[in-house]
């Protein structure tokens, strides 16, 4: 009877274990730019290279707080600053860091604007010529002016861009692009070819905001495409230009993004109630197994 009381402490605490693992290591989503998105549309391998360069995931606005030299990135924005969060990101800003926003869908204006920036993002089917793929919104982008993010690097694809208005233009398309009012597909009566800024600069105070008009220049499937040289070389550019690192905004960026498995994986991992729990089912687990092992010794 006591063996099998033993057997069954062993049982509990591997099931235990095997639960807590799976939990742990094998918890995805699907959910749009969340790092915990493994698939295509995910960030998964931009939060590999994030960890790589010991980045800091932000999730207060008090973790600003005396940083130097540091670029905060904030990717797919889903929500403006409370009052509170605008002085510090201000200060931040005033403290000689940089902000750099990737938007497409105009969410990220708030912020802009509560930063004292006059950089906008307009949403619009912008599609071009100079394309990659044979989607005309799948647009080109090239080098324009001589900032260290982008002097000298080769295109940039982008999936379904914005358009960044103000500030100083640091990535844009070329003469061969349109806004695409229709959606055909085509260039129509009315919609005239031009240049579009795809990423722009402004000083403020201290510090620089930048924007860039598509955020999934982030996302997996576009994070190192074979036809596009400049994406990883911007990417790497973003993650080692700030002397003091680079922090991203978990609060107010899509990147944060969990589902209802994600958040109890989340509060596993920092409850301290439920790793105590986890770490005692271990124990027991440990114990157990010394105790049938030494009892099977003993006969």
């Amino acid at each position: 009877m006591t063996n099998i009381r033993s057997y069954w402490w062993i049982a509990g605490a591997v099931l235990a274990g095997a639960v807590i693992l799976v939990a742990f290591q094998f918890s995805t989503t699907n959910l749009e730019y969340s790092r915990y998105n493994p698939d295509w549309n995910g960030t998964s391998a931009f939060f590999g290279l994030i960890e790589a360069h010991h980045g800091v995931e932000l999730r207060s606005a008090a973790q600003l707080a005396g940083r130097e030299g540091s670029m905060l990135l904030i990717i797919a924005p889903r929500g403006d600053l409370t009052p509170d969060e605008r002085l510090r990101y201000r200060e931040f800003l005033s403290s000689g860091n940089s902000v750099l926003l990737a938007d497409d869908s105009g969410r990220g204006n708030g912020i802009l604007s509560a930063l004292g920036s006059s950089l906008r993002v307009t949403p619009g089917n912008v599609s071009s010529a100079d394309r990659e793929y044979r989607d005309p919104s799948s647009v080109d982008a090239f080098p324009a002016g001589d900032d260290p993010l982008v002097n000298g690097l080769h295109t940039v694809c982008l999936n379904r861009p914005a358009i960044v208005s103000g500030g100083s233009p640091m990535l844009g398309t070329s003469i061969l692009t349109w806004v695409d009012q229709n959606g055909n597909g085509r260039l129509d009566g009315g919609e005239a070819l031009s240049r579009y800024s795809m990423m722009a600069s402004e000083k403020i105070g201290n510090g620089t905001i930048y924007v860039v008009s598509d955020p999934s220049i982030f996302i997996n499937g576009m994070l190192d495409p074979a036809v596009c040289e400049g994406n990883r070389e911007l990417i790497n550019r973003i993650l080692t230009g700030a002397p003091n690192g680079v922090m991203i905004d978990q609060e107010h960026g899509m990147t944060g993004s969990e589902d209802g498995a994600i958040q109890l994986v989340n509060l596993m991992k920092g409850t301290t109630l439920i790793r105590a729990t986890a770490l005692l089912l271990t124990a027991l687990g440990v114990i157990a197994v010394y105790r049938a092992i030494k009892k099977r010794g003993g006969t």
